[in-house]
């Protein structure tokens, strides 16, 4: 008698806590408030578990920024003081242009060399070099011809300068120094009257002329001196 009244009891508290005839609408808006529930319910866990482990990494940090403090360690700086040191700064100044020197003897190798060491084709005709550069490149070898169209122009020009200037060194990659033409003095002799075509050991006089760039360049080339000892009346 007492168990089958327990067990009625029982029953019918469970009836009240989860009735059967609870509506479906209802059932699941329970359901979504309990998971809303339990789900705030997790991100405050998350929360307190981040505050603690954040408070743990500063107190084991403390000792080494105490040290670096110590030893001269600065910190950054800060938005602010970043933002007045910007204002503060002088305004940014425009770019130098550097612009390079003429190179019109070293252009004017190069140019040479495309067409005749390079074999370069469909290239304008250069212009001729001047006598002592034309003789001075007529006596390189191959490969100093293709070093001197090679090397830095404006090197190359400041040397050309030099050496015309009396300066006898070595050139960029090893090039032998550009050497002055002389201009040599070529005699011709006048007869008594004055004229030209008196014959040598006559009682003419010796009028000289000046060799000219091309043939000069050539003695140059061939390394040839010439050496004078006419007399007025020739040689005995």
């Amino acid at each position: 008698m007492k168990a089958s009244t327990l067990s009625a009891a029982t029953a019918a508290i469970s009836r009240r806590l989860t009735p059967d005839d609870e509506p479906p609408e209802a059932r699941r808006g329970r359901l979504a408030a309990a998971a809303e529930l339990a789900l705030w319910i997790a991100i405050a866990i998350a929360r307190i578990v981040f505050e603690i482990l954040y408070a743990l990494v500063g107190i084991a940090a403390a000792p080494f920024a105490w040290a670096a403090d110590r030893i001269g360690g600065r910190r950054g700086p800060t938005a602010r003081e970043f933002a007045e040191a910007v204002v503060a700064a002088p305004p940014p100044q425009p770019p130098v242009v550097r612009t390079r020197p003429p190179t019109p003897l070293a252009d004017l190798i190069r140019a040479h060399a495309r067409i005749r060491e390079f074999r370069w084709r469909d290239q304008p005709t250069p212009a001729p070099m001047p006598p002592d550069v034309a003789a001075w490149y007529e006596s390189l070898r191959h490969e100093q011809r293709k070093t001197a169209a090679c090397v830095d122009r404006v090197r190359l020009e400041r040397w050309i300068a030099a050496c015309r200037a009396g300066e006898m060194t070595d050139g960029p990659g090893d090039l032998p120094p550009i050497r002055p033409i002389p201009v040599l003095p070529f005699p011709s002799y006048a007869g008594a009257n004055g004229k030209a075509g008196g014959k040598a050991g006559g009682k003419g006089s010796i009028r000289v002329e000046p060799v000219s760039a091309e043939l000069a360049a050539v003695l140059a080339e061939h390394k040839i001196d010439l050496d004078y000892g006419y007399a007025a009346g020739g040689r005995r």
